[in-house]
């Protein structure tokens, strides 16, 4: 509206793109000059945060280029990470679950093939990328930081869990126990934030050892109790300052959250002693290993701080 005296853009229930056009923005994202493809990846965001009813559509047109090469593909999900979170709670449910079951599958066997370490390493960059976008006001009166990270939170995917606790190494035979050698942190940061918020708790740790195609159950997620024992797995296993700042972040990450809840999350690694000795321990380490340490408790002790306030 070039009456408006604001620049803001807000959402509208009148502006509309029609499909060729929407087909035709979303086929540059398959271009060959990086700057080319980010703008018109811009565009598509903008487009999403004024109509979010444009959401369903873009994620149905989009899904051709999921199955192009890497770079194409991954492009895609560092777009579809952003818009989703946005519109998903306007979205139908039956819809929205067919939709992500579709647009997910890519992803979820891409992160799944351990013969591209790089394309994993790409997709779990996406999916930590919006846990860590600077808090935004979004179209749904949320924050967009919240938003996002409801989204990863709730997905509800039964083999994405699966495959996370296989990077970290946990439930698997004994003696291939082994960490990711490039994405175990980014893996059990993911866990994390999942940690503890689905209604129905997955198998119990002996049966998942026992049982690896059952790790975790359909329409279930890990269980905080759950997540500290494969903090535990993780630190046992880790080997070099690279797994160990990986550990701390997935700390850090699983001390976030609601007041309540990040309050009690804290209390489980402080009552774990040897969780609180590896993570709090600056005896040994380069400097720049202890200042991740002090940062991450730093990090929980501001966040406590700052939730306290807003009650």
């Amino acid at each position: 509206n070039s009456n408006s005296n604001s620049n803001t853009l807000t959402p509208s229930t009148e502006f509309n793109v029609s499909s060729s056009t929407l087909q035709l923005i979303l086929k540059q994202l398959t271009h060959q000059t990086v700057s080319i493809a980010d703008t018109f990846s811009q565009a598509i965001q903008v487009l999403a945060s004024v109509r979010p009813p444009l959401i369903p559509k873009i994620l149905e047109l989009i899904q051709p280029l999921l199955k192009q090469d890497a770079t194409v593909m991954t492009r895609c999900y560092a777009l579809i990470f952003q818009i989703i979170p946005n519109g998903y709670i306007d979205i139908d449910t039956d819809t929205y679950a067919t939709l992500c079951t579709d647009v997910m599958q890519p992803f979820m066997d891409g992160i799944a093939n351990e013969n591209d370490p790089l394309l994993q390493m790409s997709l779990l960059d996406i999916v930590l990328m919006p846990i860590e976008t600077t808090t935004t006001t979004t179209t749904t009166g949320g924050t967009g930081r919240r938003g996002k990270q409801d989204f990863i939170q709730n997905w509800n995917n039964p083999n994405l869990d699966k495959i996370l606790l296989h990077m970290v190494g946990f439930g698997v035979p004994k003696g291939k126990g082994e960490l990711h050698p490039f994405c175990a942190g980014a893996a059990l940061r993911i866990l994390a934030v999942r940690a503890g918020r689905g209604q129905v708790q997955v198998q119990s740790l002996q049966q998942q050892q026992q049982q690896q195609q059952q790790i975790v159950a359909e329409q279930s997620f890990m269980t905080q109790e759950e997540f500290i024992k494969v903090l535990v797995h993780y630190e046992r296993s880790m080997n070099g300052e690279i797994e160990k700042i990986g550990f701390i972040d997935g700390i850090s990450t699983f001390c976030e959250g609601e007041c309540e809840s990040s309050e009690r999350k804290l209390e489980m690694v402080l009552e774990n002693q040897e969780l609180l000795e590896e993570w709090m321990t600056l005896r040994r380490g380069q400097s720049k290993l202890k200042a991740v340490v002090m940062s991450s408790v730093a990090t929980v002790i501001m966040q406590g701080l700052e939730l306290e306030l807003e009650l």
